[in-house]
């Protein structure tokens, strides 16, 4: 190449030929396997290193993060006018949208399959919820008068009637899912609150072809409960909690897959459930009946035994 001297410059169009040739030798250099730049090599491993470990098998001890959506390279949508600017905003269009029609209570059949202990097992479940704050899981048959309780606060499990396992914390999937849309945004913001989501986090994501409003947790922060608000349906798509236990953490969460319409309401039709970044649980709401009439003690630990469940409500055809 021709030097030159600080005091001859080539003419302008003399010089956009020059890079315009540059820039064709250097693709050129590096698409034959040449010398490349140095933070393009290392980008080149680090994707090569990143796919072969999603396609390794997984190893007994190990977390299998294959089915969750990659953050590392997470694209970030143009915001559109429409969308949130902070928690509040997100949950006041969530509460706007639905708040007026959501159910009070609603009983749901859910046709549930265990994963990650030999062959998947499946089950039947009835869920009870009253919006907000209180939900019940009762296995099938009812009469072992076994299964869940969630309240605000306190995760209770029962096994044949008797009180097995009491876990102070507020389950962030059930205020996710089933109360968030009926709540005004302080009363939203209160409740992530006591479900340890930091509500001054606020991003906007894309997670599988879907555009998400976030509250919680960053790009690549595993030690934040978060949820993922879907900014076209308005209701929460996903809820990764994180929490305290013993000498560390653990992560679960709860990943809406597809949702059915009725009664002029949106619910899950299938929801995955993860524990440790591992698929442990598929769910399908395989039926619902809502604002009907259920009663309090049905959601009192102490009267767990003596009040009968409702009945799984029967599929529609």
């Amino acid at each position: 190449m021709t030097a030159f001297s600080p005091n001859t410059r080539p003419a302008p169009r003399r010089r956009a030929v020059m890079r315009a040739q540059l820039c064709r030798s250097r693709r050129h250099t590096a698409a034959a396997g040449g010398p490349a730049r140095p933070g393009f090599r290392h980008a080149t491993v680090a994707l090569v290193l990143a796919v072969a470990s999603a396609c390794a098998p997984v190893q007994s001890g190990e977390i299998d993060t294959s089915a969750r959506p990659a953050t590392a390279n997470e694209r970030v949508p143009l915001v559109r006018p429409s969308d949130a600017r902070s928690a509040r905003e997100a949950l006041f269009l969530v509460n706007n949208r639905w708040g007026s029609q959501w159910y009070h209570t609603a009983v749901v059949g859910l046709d549930i399959t265990l994963l990650g202990l030999g062959a998947p097992a499946p089950g039947q479940w009835t869920l009870s919820l009253r919006v907000p704050g209180r939900a019940r899981i009762d296995y099938q048959p009812h009469e072992s008068k076994s299964g869940l309780l969630y309240t605000p606060g306190a995760v209770y499990g029962f096994q044949e009637g008797a009180q097995a396992a009491m876990d102070e914390r507020t389950d962030l999937a059930m205020v996710a899912l089933a109360d968030l849309p009926a709540l005004s945004p302080d009363s939203a913001m209160v409740a992530l609150a006591a479900a340890r989501v930091d509500t001054s986090l606020f991003r906007i994501a894309n997670e599988g072809g879907a555009l998400v409003w976030i509250i919680g947790g960053g790009v690549n922060d595993s030690l934040r409960s978060e949820v993922a608000i879907d900014a076209e349906r308005l209701l929460v798509r996903r809820a990764t909690e994180v929490r305290p236990l013993a000498q560390r953490t653990l992560t679960t969460e709860a990943r809406v897959e597809s949702w059915r319409e009725q009664d002029g309401l949106s619910f899950p039709s299938v929801v995955n459930r993860y524990r440790e970044g591992t698929h442990t649980m598929r769910e399908r709401w395989a039926a619902v009946i809502v604002d009907i009439a259920l009663p309090l003690d049905l959601f009192n630990p102490a009267q767990w035994g003596k009040v009968q469940p409702p009945a799984a409500p029967v599929v529609r055809n």
